[in-house]
């Protein structure tokens, strides 16, 4: 007689199955709240396309998986989960075309099997009649995304012939809700290893040297100005003149004279300027020799950390960029996600605007309507992301909504002139009003409303 043991089996994980038509009917109906918002972002992989929606102060993604076999839509809350991103016509074609605009309506269209249509409004400038919409196909082995903007509309796959059906029987009460449709969509993209793998101990390692070397790089260089700026051709020309009492030049005298001295300007204008340009350089010449020092510094504690100190401090500056601007600058004012990637603050008062200039990153943009009276902004961007005229527009229009307040009506259809001007080039101005500043290298994008 054998002994058994009842070993008990782990459940197997709920298997995702195809959205049914009282599925679709009951997502278009969850849907509803949406109308209104703004498409903000698109995001293609390998198998997947997230939209990105902001509505009522947050961003919400619906992700479209075109498994052949389960195709289905989730929406995710906040941030997009990490994905390798690729680029394709489909997004280039969302991005150009649609994003920016409204979702005026989304409706199921049973007709041609499970479908989901996302209708978009369009500007008065358009004065045109033809769909902007995205139709998404959500039925095995005909999974498809369609973009359509007028005439013309790109598709993820070709699209096929679908012969018009009625035989669906839709009852919402079957349904299953969407978080366990999302739920189920998580367990799968853990299988396929779609979240983001942490960094091995060798790829960390030659993150670390990498870092190493271009900060020994960018030390050669600042040392190589020192070395320039330490001879001051300025000074020492402006010396020149003032001993020789004039603006000739005898064949004596050094040929890197000749080219910073001016013939149409007069004796004592060139000696002025020389001098002039000397204290900038010499000022010029101390940033350079503190830059210096701050990068030794860098350089020493990066080898004193090693790999595993250097994963960690990349870390907390990753968490700290990340953070609000207004929690980081203990300010009050507003919020706007334009993307992930991309936010726009305004401050409540004059010294809140000052807080979040001080906080913001040399890189990020200052933002505020030329001959207008009202609130600056500052536009966070990630280092070396660039922005793109559309998404100015997009902010202006909101910084523009912020500044006219209940005058937006009553100056609708009028043109308004935004200044751009990165951070580091703007200064508040000492001893005068709170909120005023002194800006170079500004652009100007003008805005209808």
């Amino acid at each position: 007689m054998s002994d058994e043991t009842n070993v008990s089996k782990p459940n197997p994980s709920p298997k995702l199955s195809p959205l049914t038509a009282s599925e679709v009917v009951q997502i278009a109906t969850d849907l509803q709240t949406l109308v209104g918002a703004q498409l903000q972002d698109c995001l293609q992989t390998q198998s997947e396309l997230g939209l990105a929606f902001y509505h009522r102060g947050e961003t919400l993604w619906l992700w479209i998986d075109l498994n052949p076999q389960c195709p289905l839509i989730v929406r995710v809350h906040g941030k997009a989960p990490p994905r390798k991103k690729i680029t394709r016509p489909l997004s280039l074609f969302l991005k150009s075309r649609l994003t920016g605009r409204r979702l005026s309506f989304v409706r199921a269209v049973l007709d041609r099997g499970r479908v989901l249509l996302f209708g978009f409004h369009r500007s008065k400038e358009e004065e045109t009649d033809e769909p902007c919409e995205i139709e998404i196909l959500l039925f095995p082995h005909g999974q498809n995304i369609i973009a359509r903007d007028g005439q013309k509309s790109v598709a993820e796959s070709k699209p096929k012939e679908i012969p018009l059906t009625s035989n669906f029987t839709v009852d919402t009460s079957t349904a299953r809700p969407w978080n366990e449709i999302e739920n189920l969509w998580r367990s799968r993209q853990e299988k396929r290893g779609v979240a983001a793998a942490p960094r091995d101990a060798a790829q960390l390692e030659r993150d670390w040297k990498r870092s190493i070397e271009k900060k020994e790089k960018a030390l050669e260089k600042m040392k190589e100005d020192l070395e320039k700026k330490s001879t001051s051709v300025y000074r020492n020309a402006g010396e020149w003149l003032k001993a020789h009492g004039t603006l000739e030049f005898p064949p004596e005298m050094p040929v890197e004279f000749r080219e910073v001295i001016d013939p149409s300007r007069s004796f004592s204008e060139n000696v002025e300027t020389l001098f002039t340009r000397a204290k900038d350089n010499a000022r010029k010449l101390e940033g350079t020799r503190g830059r210096i020092e701050t990068m030794e510094h860098e350089i020493a504690a990066l080898r004193a950390r090693g790999p595993g100190g250097f994963a960690k401090s990349r870390e907390k500056s990753e968490k700290s960029a990340k953070e609000n601007l207004l929690s980081r600058a203990d300010a009050k004012g507003r919020r706007h996600a334009l993307r992930e990637d991309l936010e726009v603050y305004v401050g409540k008062s004059a010294g809140d605007n000052l807080a979040l200039l001080r906080r913001a990153q040399p890189f990020d943009y200052w933002l505020h309507l030329r001959d207008q009276p009202g609130s600056h902004a500052i536009m966070r961007r990630t280092r070396g992301r660039t922005v793109t005229d559309s998404e100015f527009f997009e902010a202006g229009k909101w910084v523009i909504e912020q500044s006219l307040g209940k005058r937006l009506h009553e100056l609708s259809g009028e043109r308004f002139d935004l200044l751009i001007v990165e951070c580091r080039f703007v200064r508040p101005i000492k001893g005068d009003k709170l909120g005023r500043v002194h800006y170079t290298n500004d652009r100007v994008l003008s805005i209808r409303l």
